[in-house]
C-alpha cells in the first residue's frame, strides 16, 4: 500500500470518527462553561429564604467542564484566586438536539445519582435538578481576565486623596459633580453622621435624574475615616444600578452649621472611582 493511499485511508477514518463523535447524542454539552446564575427550583426541599434566592457569580468564579463521562466543577475564591476542583462521573440518557437527561454521581461509595435535566437556551445551557436551576454560558477568557483585573484593582490600597475638585468615573463614564447638598432623607438621628448627595445635574427633591449621583454618609466630626458600614458612598447609576464604593478613605477637614468640608478617595470592583475635595451644603432643607 502506497503512502498516499495509506494517508487517504487514515484521513477517511479520522473524518468518519469525527463525524460519529459529533453525532453522538448529547455531544453538544461537552466543553467549558461559566456559571451565570443559580436559582432555587420551584418547590425545592428545605424551605427558608435561602431557597428563594438567585446567586450571580462573577465571571469565571464558578466553571463546569463536561468531557467524556466526567464533570469537573471549579470554584475560584477571589481575590486570592484559589481554585477548588471537584470531579463527578455522569451518564447521559434521552439526548436530543437540544435537551438531555444526565445522571450525576457524587463522591463516596454510597453516593446516589442526581438526575439533571439539561436544555439548550441559545448559546447557553440550563441545568435543572430537584433543588436548583443553573444557567451556564460558554467560557469567556476575556470576561474572566477583565474580572481578575477589577478584583486586583479593588484589592489595592486606597489611593492618596488628590488636592483637586472631586471627580471620577461612575458607570464607565467620566463624572464631575456640580453641587453637594444635604440629602432629602436621614437615616441617622444621633448627629454623628449626615447624608449628603453629590449631583452632576440640577435636580429638585426626589427627581431621578439622568446622570449618576453619589449618596455619602459623612461624619460630623473632623478627622480621617476608612470607608465602612457607617461612613460610606453609594453610586446611583441610572436607570436602576446601585454600587457601593467599599474601599477608600474619607477626611473631614471642617464642619459648621452650614457646611462640611471633606475629601475622599474611593473605588469598587465595578470600575467606579472618585477622588478629590468638595464642600457639602448641610443647611436645613426648605419645608416641603
Amino acid at each position: 500500500m502506497s503512502h498516499r493511499l495509506l494517508g487517504l485511508l487514515l484521513l477517511s477514518v479520522t473524518a468518519l470518527w469525527a463525524a460519529t463523535d459529533a453525532a453522538k447524542p448529547g455531544a453538544w454539552i461537552e466543553g467549558r462553561w461559566m456559571v451565570v446564575s443559580v436559582a432555587s427550583a420551584p418547590g425545592a426541599a428545605g424551605g427558608g429564604a435561602k431557597d428563594n434566592m438567585t446567586m450571580r457569580p462573577k465571571p469565571g468564579a464558578m466553571t463546569i467542564e463536561f468531557s467524556a463521562t466526567t464533570m469537573t466543577s471549579s470554584f475560584r475564591k477571589p481575590p486570592k484566586g484559589e481554585v477548588v476542583k471537584r470531579a463527578s462521573p455522569y451518564r447521559i440518557e434521552q439526548a436530543t438536539a437540544d435537551s438531555l437527561t444526565m445522571h450525576v454521581t457524587g463522591p463516596g461509595a454510597d453516593a446516589k445519582a442526581t438526575v439533571v435535566a439539561v436544555k439548550r437556551d441559545g448559546a447557553n445551557l440550563v441545568l435543572t435538578d430537584e433543588r436548583s436551576i443553573t444557567t451556564l454560558q460558554p467560557y469567556d477568557e476575556a470576561a474572566v481576565a477583565k474580572q481578575a483585573a477589577l478584583e486586583q484593582a479593588a484589592a489595592r490600597p486606597a489611593a492618596a486623596v488628590k488636592d483637586q475638585p472631586l471627580t471620577g468615573r461612575l458607570g464607565g463614564n467620566d463624572w464631575t459633580p456640580i453641587l453637594c447638598r444635604r440629602a432629602h432623607f436621614q437615616l441617622d438621628e444621633t448627629g454623628k453622621r449626615i447624608r449628603v448627595e453629590a449631583l452632576a445635574e440640577k435636580l429638585e427633591g426626589f427627581e431621578p435624574g439622568t446622570k449618576p449621583k453619589l449618596l455619602l454618609s459623612l461624619p460630623t466630626t473632623v478627622g480621617e475615616y476608612p470607608l465602612s458600614g457607617t461612613f460610606n458612598v453609594t453610586a446611583f447609576i441610572p436607570p436602576s444600578q446601585n454600587d457601593v464604593l467599599v474601599d477608600g478613605i474619607l477626611r473631614v477637614t471642617a464642619v459648621d452649621d452650614a457646611a462640611i468640608h471633606f475629601s475622599i478617595s474611593a473605588h469598587d470592583d465595578e470600575g467606579n472611582e472618585i477622588n478629590g475635595v468638595m464642600v457639602a451644603d448641610i443647611s436645613p432643607l426648605p419645608a416641603p
